[in-house]
Parts: structure tokens; C-alpha cells; sequence
């Protein structure tokens, strides 16, 4: 497949399922007299299909080379801190402040600069040298 098709589905992929994550972290604040074996109940379903495209969007990333695990976490950081920034203007009704947007703005800037020095410099991370070499004894 075409890399920006694949970028693309990725993308698709981690958003569904940090909506899904996000939703079974706030599913519960409506409800007060809610015992944990309920809540359990109401979130569990959620956080499985969090799963299912969560593994599946991180295996197209590893099997396409397209980002790196410290990309990948960077990108989910982003993503489910925009989710939680809609879901308090619009679903709790709570002001953003400045402040959370400066906050955006500096995790997007750290992203983007971590992407541009692995792929322009391809720095190989230190850790996945070690794994090669202890992955080559067996």
C-alpha cells in the first residue's frame, strides 16, 4: 500500500480508539451512585474496542516502519489531550484556558521536531540496536 494511505488509516485508527479510550474515562461522571462492579460494567466494552484498533493501528505502524514507539506515544498524548479538551468545552461545559492551549501547542511542537530529526537524521534509538543484537543470539 501507498505510505500516505497507510499514514492515513493509521491516523483513522488511533483516533477511534482514543475516542473510545476518552469516552470509558468520562462515560461515568453523570452517574453519582454508581458501585465499581457498574462502572466496570461500562467501561469494560469500551476499553476492549480501544483495543482491538489500538493493536491494530500500532501493528501498522511497526510493520510499515511509519513511526517509531516514542512517535506513537507522542501521537496518542496528542490526540487523547484534544479529545479531552472538546469533551470539557462541550460536554462538561468548562472553559479552556490559555493555558491548555500553550500546553497543546508545546506537545505538537515536540512532536513534530521529534519527527523531523528521525526522519531527517535517521537516528536509530539506542534501544532497538540492543534488541537486534539480542534478538541475533538466538
Amino acid at each position: 500500500m501507498d505510505t500516505i494511505l497507510l499514514t492515513l488509516l493509521y491516523i483513522i485508527l488511533l483516533v477511534i480508539a482514543q475516542i473510545f479510550a476518552i469516552t470509558a474515562s468520562y462515560i461515568t461522571i453523570p452517574y453519582k451512585n454508581l458501585t465499581t462492579w457498574e462502572a466496570y460494567k461500562m467501561v469494560i466494552p469500551l476499553i476492549w474496542i480501544d483495543w482491538v484498533f489500538l493493536t491494530k493501528a500500532i501493528s501498522i505502524a511497526h510493520k510499515y516502519k511509519l513511526l517509531d514507539p516514542t512517535n506513537i506515544m507522542l501521537m496518542i498524548i496528542i490526540i487523547q489531550f484534544s479529545l479531552v479538551l472538546l469533551i470539557n468545552k462541550f460536554y462538561l461545559h468548562q472553559r479552556i484556558n490559555i493555558s491548555d492551549y500553550i500546553a497543546f501547542f508545546m506537545i505538537f511542537v515536540s512532536y513534530i521536531v521529534n519527527i523531523y530529526i528521525t526522519k531527517v537524521y535517521v537516528i536509530t534509538p539506542i534501544l532497538d540496536i540492543e534488541e537486534e543484537n539480542e534478538l541475533s543470539e538466538f
